[in-house]
């Protein structure tokens, strides 16, 4: 059963929500279980998306009123979010590594417990 987004998403977030939601049912890994560590990753997607746009205008680098030239604020929290969203993806199932481990898994044999030698 799919899940159902949070009301509160802004339409970027609903689009990412309906992108995600619709790749993990066509692989087969969405459940309705699902739902809270989607609006996790789509709250924190929806703040790395945020940040990435106020870096896109503004760069990396800036020049604080005391003149001082240091990193954006959005781009510290670009870098702060990235590992949890590779985290959240993983977790989810969405990374070629996950992916990876999960195909090993179905693969590996199943292993019939054999007679005890007493």
């Amino acid at each position: 059963m799919k899940p159902k987004p949070p009301p509160h998403l802004d339409k970027d977030a609903a689009a990412e929500w309906r992108r995600i939601t619709k790749e993990m049912d066509a692989a087969g890994i969405l459940d309705a279980a699902d739902r809270s560590i989607l609006a996790l990753y789509i709250q924190t997607w929806a703040n790395y998306r945020s940040a990435s746009r106020e870096v896109a205008t503004d760069g990396m680098v800036i020049v604080w009123p005391n003149g001082q030239v240091g990193p954006s604020p959005h781009y510290r929290i670009m870098k702060e979010l990235a590992p949890q969203l590779r985290a959240m993806l993983s977790a989810l199932g969405l990374t070629p590594a996950a992916r990876a481990r999960a195909q090993a898994r179905a693969a590996a044999p199943v292993e019939e417990p054999g007679d005890l030698d007493i």
